[in-house]
């Protein structure tokens, strides 16, 4: 019996590695979303603990130069997570165009599997048609030489 050759094979590998691709880059991109994420955390907690630590300072004799570094401290680490939550909102429409692109090469994926499952079907029908025919011939014949 013959293989089954799906000719349009080459446009289903194409678009399964257009598939891959847009998969790897959406991948990227969350990761670093996961990684800003985790450095906005990060930064606010080391701001919480400045904040704490200056509150601490605040009782009993104060200490001007250390309440102006506290302070400077706290603004530093304001700044910090706001770059961060400005990185992370420039993210979001990057990873918005990745999803979307990667529902669309999916789809494609799809449609060229779903057009190769009919192809084989069919493929499939019409060797078991022949080999319907063939055994028909063969008693056929097997009748007429007894």
């Amino acid at each position: 019996m013959k293989r089954f050759v799906f000719h349009l094979q080459a446009v289903l590998d194409l678009r399964s590695r257009r598939e891959r691709d847009a998969q790897r880059s959406l991948a990227q991109l969350n990761r670093s979303q996961v990684e800003l994420q985790a450095r906005l955390r990060q930064a606010e907690m080391a701001r919480r603990a400045v904040m704490t630590t200056w509150r601490q300072e605040l009782v009993g004799t104060l200490d001007i130069s250390d309440l102006r570094s506290q302070a400077a401290q706290a603004r530093s680490q304001d700044h910090r997570a706001r770059q961060l939550v400005l990185e992370l909102a420039a993210l979001e429409p990057q990873v918005a165009s990745a999803r979307e692109t990667l529902g669309k090469a999916t789809a494609e994926r799809r449609a060229m599997e779903y057009l190769r499952d009919r192809a084989r079907t069919r493929w499939l029908r019409s060797i078991r048609r022949q080999s319907r025919r063939d055994e028909a011939e063969q008693t056929a014949s097997g009748r007429v030489s007894i």
